[in-house]
């Protein structure tokens, strides 16, 4: 449980380590990875839940439904 975190802060600190360009759109030269906002982790840390429950309880209903065939 503590990897996403990790991973999180290790990103943060790459990024703050990276620098910006020069102004008015130095964030343009910044990569990808350090252009995540904590709203973009927890997004995708939701919809990651919510599709791992929906398989979850896909896969328990396809069990059972293979108990009631037998």
């Amino acid at each position: 449980m503590l990897l996403p975190l990790a991973f999180g802060v290790a990103t943060y600190l790459l990024a703050g380590a990276a620098g910006v360009g020069g102004p008015p759109q130095g964030w343009i030269d910044v990569g990808l990875y350090a252009r995540a906002l904590p709203v973009d982790w927890l997004t995708a840390g939701s919809g990651g839940a919510i599709l791992g429950c929906w398989t979850s309880q896909r896969m328990h209903e396809a069990k059972q439904l293979d108990r009631q065939e037998e």
